[in-house]
C-alpha cells in the first residue's frame, strides 16, 4: 500500500478547491502532513466578521486545518488513512500581531466600533472532527465514517457549512446544548474534585503534589503523587498516624463515651468490647487504621475516578 509521503502529496489529492472560494493554502510545519486553508463567512449568516479599515474587507475568517495520519500496520482496514480536520474563526490581523491596535490602519486592523458589532453577533464554535474522515488508498478518495465519497473540496465545504450552522438558531442548537451541558458537567467534577483534596488536606492531612502538567485537570494522578503533610505523627496504641486523624480519632472516642455514657444508644457488642481490653484495643488500632489510611486512599482514588470521568466528557462530549 502506498502511503502519502508529503504535504505535496495531500494536497495534490484534494485537487482544485479555488473553485469553492478557499483560498490560501499553507503547509503545516508542526506535523509531517498537513496544510491549512481559508474562507470568507457568507454573508447570509447571523454572525458578521469586522472589517478592515483600509479596505473595508473582513478580517475574521474561517481557517481549516487537515493532518493526514498514516494508518497502523495492525488497522483493521490499512487502506483508510484518518484525517484529523479542525475549523475555527480566525482574526487575521492578530494572527500576525500581539493584539489589535486601532490606530494601524495601514496594517489592516478593524475598527473599535466594527469589531464590537461583529462580537455582539453569534460566533462560530471551533470544531475538530478526529476520525471521521479518512482517505481511501484502495478508492483513491476522501470518505466519511458512515463510508460517503467526497471529493477534497467537498470535504472541506461539508466542514465549514458544519461550522457555520453553529450559528444557526436551530442547526446549531443541539451542538450547543451539547457544549453547554459538557461545561457544566465539567465544572461541578472540578469543583467536587477540589472540595475532596481540601477534605483530605484538613481531615486526615494529605496532599496531592504533581510534577505533571496535566496531572489533576484531565489526567489522574499516580500513586506517589499521593503524600502525607511534612507534619509529626503521634504515636497512639501502638499505630503511629498524622496529628489530623489522632485528633478525629478521639473526637469520635469521646463522642461515643459521651453517648454511652447518657445512655443515647445501646448495644451488646460495644458493651462487649468495653469489658474485655485487648479487643478493645485491637479495634482501636484498625479504627486507626482506617482512619489514616483506607479512608485516605480511598479519596485518592475518588479524586482519580473523577478525573478520568472529566476526560470521558470532556472527550465524547467535544464540539464534534
Amino acid at each position: 500500500m502506498s502511503y502519502f509521503q508529503t504535504t505535496n502529496d495531500l494536497i495534490n489529492a484534494f485537487g482544485d478547491i479555488d473553485s469553492c472560494s478557499f483560498y490560501g493554502q499553507v503547509a503545516l510545519t508542526d506535523t509531517p502532513i498537513g496544510f491549512s486553508v481559508k474562507k470568507r463567512y457568507p454573508q447570509d449568516i447571523r454572525y458578521k466578521p469586522a472589517v478592515r479599515q483600509d479596505n473595508k474587507e473582513p478580517d475574521n475568517i474561517a481557517a481549516i486545518w487537515v493532518v493526514y495520519l498514516a494508518p497502523k500496520s495492525s488497522s483493521e482496514n490499512p487502506a483508510l488513512a484518518p484525517l484529523r480536520v479542525r475549523i475555527a474563526l480566525m482574526s487575521q490581523y492578530r494572527a500576525t500581531k500581539w493584539d489589535y491596535n486601532f490606530s494601524d490602519i495601514k496594517g489592516g486592523c478593524p475598527s473599535k466600533e466594527s469589531l464590537e458589532a461583529s462580537l455582539a453577533t453569534p460566533q462560530p464554535i471551533d470544531l475538530t472532527f478526529d476520525g471521521e474522515y479518512f482517505f481511501d488508498h484502495s478508492r483513491k478518495a476522501f470518505i466519511d465514517a458512515r463510508g460517503t465519497s467526497y471529493t477534497g473540496a467537498q470535504l472541506l465545504q461539508s466542514v465549514f457549512e458544519e461550522h457555520c450552522y453553529t450559528v444557526h438558531w436551530l442547526k446549531g442548537l443541539k451542538l450547543r446544548s451539547k457544549l453547554t451541558l459538557k461545561d457544566k458537567a465539567i465544572g461541578v467534577l472540578s469543583l467536587l474534585i477540589q472540595l475532596t483534596a481540601s477534605f483530605l488536606k484538613s481531615v486526615f492531612g494529605r496532599t496531592i503534589e504533581s510534577s505533571e502538567m496535566l496531572a489533576g485537570l484531565y489526567m489522574p494522578y499516580k500513586r506517589e503523587a499521593f503524600k502525607k503533610l511534612n507534619q509529626d505523627s503521634i504515636d497512639l496504641l501502638g499505630y503511629k498516624a498524622s496529628k489530623h486523624v489522632i485528633v478525629l480519632f478521639c473526637s469520635l472516642v469521646v463522642l461515643l463515651a459521651i453517648a454511652k455514657y447518657n445512655a443515647i444508644f445501646t448495644n451488646g457488642y460495644v458493651d462487649w468490647l468495653l469489658s474485655n481490653q485487648a479487643i478493645l484495643a485491637v479495634h482501636g488500632i484498625f479504627a486507626l487504621w482506617f482512619l489514616d489510611a483506607a479512608i485516605p486512599w480511598g479519596l485518592f482514588l475518588l479524586i482519580n475516578m473523577m478525573l478520568r470521568l472529566k476526560n470521558i466528557i470532556f472527550m465524547n462530549l467535544s464540539s464534534k
